[in-house]
């Protein structure tokens, strides 16, 4: 198999290749369209479908990914017929119980049909399902035989999406339409077959169909899915049990049909083999053409006086490559003539391989042209793996001639009897392919240049056989690869996951070359194991150690041991990992016995690090194996069957460890590795491996982003990381209340939510958006500061809208109903309604909502917004512990505040009068209760002096179960760095000169004096305590009330009376790429907690540049093996330099404007006809005459010849005269003559040429395993066909007419000069082969990036970054949510 593309992946589908091109449009009527005759197109040119044509050396749109060989395409997996797979995703929403099918990411209109509601809005109550969003299916883009239509169907009622395939509709209802318990067709998905047969047709090598399982569940909901295992939910008689049944709601109705796991093109499962397919070539009788042409057409010709056809354009002519003149032509048909209207039609489509690409086609086809790309998009992550093993897709060497008798000439006699030549011609062709067994691909080198872009090798990575750097697929996911760790004796710099959907990623190594022989990274152990026929064990080598230890398992995990040396290595001892072993390189020789009781058959199981050895010999001295067992890889390994008598053997064993050098450890494709945590990984490229070569990465035009470092609770709830958001709308009623709440979605992942209805006029008064007239309208108006504050003692409780601890109070207590007044007066009650939720599903989705009471003061206008949250607490201590027992001041604190309390409200009078017992002897007195002489802010005054001494009357109970105080925490808050944090400064221009804020309320001369406290002290113990320890703290906290209200008096007394606010904010990042945002990672806070670390963009600026280019280069190394290998290198290396061809400049008719097409498979271009603008006109592109040839040289004919047939060929020119008829003006006769290379061939010995040459080294002339294999020519199918030999050659031997006429043909695919080294060392260069990849700046891209990095805290690419301990808890595929603490 030629070079190809393994795999290929995309971080997300092209923008353009989403189900919006994927479909029939109509253009409108209008008499201004032109069709053209030849492109009717459907219902008489109204409908057209968009289509993209591909190839080229570089990218478009809609081209193809692939290594490019000259020929008729043929690809494996896709082909321009359209074997290509759409995803299908899934999205659920939980409040009408319905799954929702779409070929695209997200919810579009056409998913959508006879809603009740807006699309828009219906579309917002989705959730993608897993939350992944990744497709759950994938099915065929287009029809191909044996698929059927998979179609989509909604009822808005019952709330049910239903697919069918093929002709098949939703039964059961009312049938397909509009309305009640009607099914409406909303969307062709794609295309899935009916049977498993049909389906494994289209599948990849080693790939499986998917089945489409299908349930019901009883609201009703259709469910579809190929991974039942890893669903929720379904009934116990699903065929596959689920991950969890919880409920056991959705019942097993049958499959739909079947799909696949993976798309077909865009996925790392893709094999591309795009292979030009050359051929028909060759020349007759190998390859008939004489169909391909219109040959009667012209006029008659003739050659040396004699007719050859009937006219200049005859089979005579092509066979001969001569123009309509009959002179000889170089290069291929098109350019001179064949195939042009006015000379010679094609009737024959085998015809164009040939009329494109010329006698040569099949050399040019023989190894890559260029490489070929799919446009890639801003922001997206891209890998292709290619795989070299053998480059060549034909033949390496051609040559063509015709052979004649012209040496015998003159052969005939003209009507009249004088003498005249007619030659008889022979055609001849022979195509030398290299064996796919004897090529060794050496080294694959592939490099990005960036001349016309910046960034590019910022970007991407390279691996090829020299870089070191691995690419690797995890084929386990218990853990990771990790930085600092080890691979294969190497050390891990970096580690880069690009996730469970492109399946793969690179790590970056670096080689330690002082640590080469520790035993940590070079371990050496012996173990054998003997069995019997039955598998019973009769001894193993740790149960005859002797002296020996056992070594066990390596501490490095990459060592790479099985099993069997892992419990059965042993050697003379195990120094420290980070010791060298001082045994190394010396054979260490450990002898046993055993003991056979019975005759039969037994084996031996032994392995060994490095080389191993075994010598086994029975009691009576006679050696029965003496030699090193099998040896690859670095380890020894053999199982060796064993026939045995009864009695005592001797088994010698020997273990030698090697000595590394200071040459790092090649890898080995498809070689597995364990990390230090259980991750098994499989290296796909990288250094050491010679026949891969990989890159990838993402290009990122220059933005600007901003973004910002955050702390994050990695336990919590959080929104689109772990959790979905429910969504959830207020209704509101005539009279200003609360009616119902509507889910539009019902999120997922709730644990004990809360719900809260927002405060009745909350966006009219009262919000940060109404601070200037609430500042200027409720606290300005009554410039007396006694007057603003109401007097609870008053008859009137109307609360005017200038009483500002009114409207302070109203807040405080959000559920008690308040009258108040609006901007016009009138009288209205304010009160916030409560709700409740009273179902939630078993993946926390919130069912249904209640309304408990409806509040009042809502506006119809503004609805109210509904808040749901799932918070984490923050657990405050209270004044006892657990037990009941005070912590430090709990109880003095208590008795304090209970003397405080019983103070407060009491009066104290002369005539004993009182709530108390106490009576003092004095003058009549009064002294009214503290909280009477404290002014209308007493209760608030009694309130802060209660804070003052850190208690609280709404403190719960402390009690054996409630010892601290619980209240809600945000799971994100912003993280210091280590680095001082930016202030920003806010600053106003308003003169404060300008506005009178009055909010003074002097509280402190509320509080009773000291002399007060004095008399009441006298009475009670408990009020002198108060004042003794407690009062100048309640006076401070009451100053400080007075120091706030007098800054509100100032216009910037928010913020200190100063015309700036200082706001202290996180250190903002700045990058031009989201390549280079770190990744979110787990670590302790500043307080030793574990929390999760991230990252939040604050700022994002697309770039204006349009699009991007870079160039991707290949070349490969190799040799030709086998016996005669070196000397095929030297005889190769030993071809004289050939000429290297130049492309062909495009024909047109100057000023058109062309486009690109093909012919058939021959790429060209075309342009409209001025003469018919209804017809087109096809000019072929000759972007394959970059190649190698002898024919355009200056090489004589013989020469050319003799660069095939070498020394066995040689010849002298010579020339043949006659007289022909004579003439009135000649009567001597006309003379003639005749040119031609007189041949002289050397004899064959036993079909072996006497000296070197291409047929040297066709296989089976001289070796088996000869490295060539020679074609005549190649079919239309692009087989080759059987040739022939210079000894097989009939003409060439025992003809004495023999001359050569004209050698058409002598190409070589590769400049044999470009070789390094000699024999067995030499060394073939191939290529470079160039394309161009095209980034286009769509805003697709950047969008997606932005929207995964906010939901990633860090990175939108990687899954792993540089960190020791990486977050990705919530973000592994089909992660389904369940209602517990992640």
């Amino acid at each position: 198999m030629p070079a190809y593309i393994q795999e290929t992946g995309r971080s997300f589908p092209n923008p353009i290749k989403g189900g919006g091109f994927n479909q029939t449009f109509r253009r409108p009527s209008s008499s201004k369209y032109r069709t053209s005759s030849d492109y009717p197109g459907q219902n008489n040119g109204m409908d057209y479908n968009i289509t993209f044509e591909d190839g080229g050396p570089g990218s478009l749109p809609m081209g193809k990914d692939n290594i490019h060989y000259i020929g008729d395409e043929e690809p494996t997996n896709v082909s321009a017929s359209g074997n290509e797979r759409a995803g299908i995703y899934r999205f659920y929403r939980a409040p009408k119980d319905d799954h929702k099918y779409s070929r695209d990411p997200q919810l579009m209109k056409r998913d959508f049909g006879c809603e009740n509601e807006s699309w828009q809005r219906a579309a917002s109550g989705y959730n993608p399902e897993p939350r992944s969003g990744k497709p759950v299916f994938y099915i065929m883009i287009a029809q191909v035989p044996n698929s059927v239509p998979l179609k989509a169907f909604y009822s808005h009622w019952p709330d049910d999406t239903q697919l069918c395939a093929g002709t098949n509709v939703p039964t059961g209802l009312n049938g397909v339409g509009c309305g009640r318990n009607k099914y409406k067709e909303v969307d062709t998905l794609g295309y899935i077959f009916t049977t498993e047969a049909d389906a494994r047709a289209y599948c990849s090598p080693g790939e499986d169909p998917a089945p489409i399982y299908e349930y019901l569940h009883p609201d009703p909901d259709h469910f579809y899915t190929i991974d039942p295992a890893n669903e929720v939910r379904l009934a116990d008689n699903s065929p596959i049990p689920p991950a969890e049944s919880l409920d056991k709601s959705y019942n097993y109705l049958g499959i739909l049909g079947w799909g696949f796991k993976t798309r077909a093109l865009d996925s790392p499962t893709d094999l591309i083999r795009d292979i030009g397919k050359i051929g028909p070539t060759g020349m007759p009788p190998c390859i008939d053409k004489s169909g391909w042409y219109d040959y009667t057409f012209g006029s008659q010709a003739t050659w040396n006086g004699i007719v050859q056809g009937m006219g200049p354009w005859t089979e005579f002519m092509y066979l001969q490559m001569r123009d309509s003149s009959g002179v000889s032509v170089e290069g291929p048909p098109n350019v001179n003539g064949w195939g042009w209207p006015d000379n010679v039609d094609v009737l024959d489509n085998e015809a164009l391989f040939e009329w494109s690409y010329g006698l040569s086609g099949a050399v040019k086809g023989a190894i890559p042209r260029f490489l070929g790309f799919e446009d890639m998009y801003d922001s997206q992550f891209v890998f292709y793996l290619y795989d070299t093993t053998n480059p060549w897709n034909g033949p390496i060497y051609s040559t063509q001639y015709i052979l004649s008798n012209a040496q015998c000439c003159p052969n005939t006699t003209d009507p009249e009897g004088c003498p005249q030549c007619a030659p008889v011609w022979t055609y001849h062709s022979h195509f030398y392919e290299i064996n796919a067994d004897v090529w060794n691909t050496t080294k694959t080198k592939l490099s990005i240049h960036d001349s016309d872009s910046v960034g590019v090798n910022e970007s991407f990575w390279t691996v090829d056989t020299d870089t070191p750097i691995i690419f690797f697929r995890y084929t386990t996911r218990t853990g990771d690869f990790k930085p600092g760790e080890q691979i294969n004796g190497w050390d891990i710099v970096t580690v880069y996951y690009f996730g469970d959907e492109l399946k793969c990623g690179i790590m970056e190594l670096t080689w330690d070359t002082s640590k080469d022989n520790i035993w940590y990274v070079n371990p050496a152990a012996l173990g054998w194991r003997i069995t019997d026929s039955n598998g019973a064990e009769i001894t193993n080598s740790v149960t005859e150690k002797g002296s020996w230890v056992a070594v066990g398992t390596p501490t490095n995990p990459a060592t790479g041991w099985t099993t069997h040396l892992k419990s059965y290595g042993i050697y003379p001892s195990v120094p420290d990992d980070n010791v060298e072993d001082p045994l190394i390189g010396v054979w260490q020789v450990h002898t046993a016995s055993f003991t056979i009781p019975t005759a039969g058959d037994y084996s031996l199981r032994i392995e060994s690090d490095n080389y191993g050895y075994m010598k086994i010999t029975d009691s009576g001295g006679t050696v029965l194996v003496d030699r090193e067992i099998n040896y690859s890889n670095g380890v020894g390994n053999e199982t060796f069957p064993m026939t045995l008598g009864p009695g005592t053997y001797t088994l010698e064993t020997r273990v030698k460890n090697i000595n590394r050098d200071s040459n790092p450890t090649p890898f080995v494709y498809d070689d597995e590795y364990t990390s230090a945590n259980s991750a098994v990984c499989k290296v796909l490229a990288g250094y050491g491996i010679p026949n891969k070569s990989a890159f990838c990465g993402t290009y990122e035009f220059p933005k600007k982003i901003s973004y910002w470092k955050v702390e994050i609770d990695p336990k919590a709830l959080i929104p689109h990381r772990n959790m979905d958001q429910a969504k959830l709308e207020a209704v509101v009623g005539d009279d200003g209340s609360i009616v119902e709440i509507i889910i539009i979605n019902g999120g997922r992942g709730y644990v004990s939510p809360q719900i809260k209805v927002m405060d009745p006029q909350g966006l009219d008064e009262f919000s940060a958006n109404d601070s200037a007239e609430f500042m200027a309208d409720k606290l300005g108006m009554d410039p007396d500061y006694e007057k603003a504050l109401a007097d609870e003692q008053k008859e009137d409780l109307s609360y005017s809208t200038r009483d500002m601890r009114t409207f302070a109070r109203n807040w405080e207590n959000a559920t008690s109903v308040v009258n108040t007044e609006d901007k016009n007066n009138d009288l209205y009650t304010l009160h916030r309604a409560e709700v409740e939720i009273t179902e939630i599903s078993p993946l926390g989705e919130i069912k249904s909502v209640r309304v408990v009471d409806g509040g009042a003061g809502y506006s119809q206008a503004n609805n109210p917004i509904v808040h749901v949250v799932d918070p984490d607490k923050i657990k405050f201590e209270g004044v006892e512990d657990k037990d009941g027992n005070f912590q430090a001041g709990g109880e003095q604190l208590l008795a304090a505040n209970a003397k405080m309390e019983d103070a407060w409200g009491k009066g104290f009078s002369s005539d004993g009068k009182g709530t108390n017992s106490a009576r003092v002897e004095s003058k009549p007195w009064t002294v009214a209760p503290m909280s009477a002489t404290i002014d209308q802010g007493g209760s608030k005054v009694r309130e802060i002096v209660g804070e003052s001494m850190n208690y609280s009357p709404n403190t719960p109970a402390n009690n054996a179960t409630q010892v601290y105080v619980e209240v809600p925490d945000s799971y994100i808050r912003a993280a210091a760095d280590g680095i001082d944090d930016d202030k920003t400064l806010l600053c106003f221009n308003l003169p404060p000169e300008c506005i009178e804020i009055n909010a003074k309320a002097n509280l402190k001369a509320t509080m009773p004096d000291a002399q007060t406290f004095q008399y009441v002290s006298a009475y009670d113990d408990g009020v002198k305590e108060f004042q003794d320890n407690n009062f100048a703290q309640a006076q401070d906290a009451v100053a400080q009330v007075d120091v706030y209200a007098d800054n509100m008096s100032h216009l910037y007394g928010p913020f200190g009376k100063k015309e700036c606010l200082e706001v202290a904010q996180p250190r903002l990042y700045n990058i031009t790429r989201w390549f280079d945002m770190p990744c979110a990672y787990l670590d302790a806070n500043e307080e030793g907690e574990r929390k999760a670390f991230g990252w939040l963009p604050y700022k994002y600026c697309a770039s204006q540049q349009k699009e991007a280019t870079f160039r991707v280069s290949m070349e490969i190394e190799g040799y030709v093996g086998g016996s005669q290998g070196p000397a095929f290198m030297d005889f190769l290396h030993e071809m004289p330099p050939p000429f290297l061809q130049q492309k062909r400049d495009i024909a047109t008719n100057a000023g058109e404007k062309t486009w690109k097409c093909k012919r058939s498979s021959i790429d060209g271009r075309c342009y409209r006809d001025p003469q018919d603008p209804g017809n087109m006109v096809f000019v072929p592109v000759g972007l394959d005459e970059n190649t190698y040839d002898y024919n355009r040289s200056n090489y004589t004919e013989l020469e050319q010849l003799q660069m095939w047939a070498g020394d066995n060929i040689t010849s002298s020119a010579a020339v043949q005269t006659w007289l022909g008829h004579p003439t009135a003006n000649d009567p001597a006769g006309t003379p003639h003559s005749v040119d031609y290379t007189a041949l002289t061939v050397a004899s064959c010995t036993n079909g072996v040429p006497p000296n070197e040459c291409w047929d040297t080294y066709v296989r089976g002339v001289n070796a088996s395993d000869g490295p060539l294999t020679v074609y005549c020519g190649y079919d239309a199918n692009g087989n080759g066909l059987a040739g022939q030999t210079y000894c097989n050659v009939p003409e060439l031997h025992n003809n004495p007419c023999l001359a050569l006429d004209k050698c058409m043909d002598a190409s070589i695919a590769v400049n044999p000069k470009r070789m390094t080294g000699s024999g067995s060392t030499a060394r073939l260069q191939l290529g470079a082969y160039n394309g161009k990849m095209t980034v286009r700046n769509w805003l697709t891209g950047g969008v997606i990036a932005l929207g995964r990095s906010l939901k990633n805290y860090g990175n939108p690419f990687f899954d792993e970054c540089n960190e020791s301990e990486n977050w990705t808890d919530g973000t592994t595929l089909n992660d389904t949510i369940f209602p517990k603490r992640l």
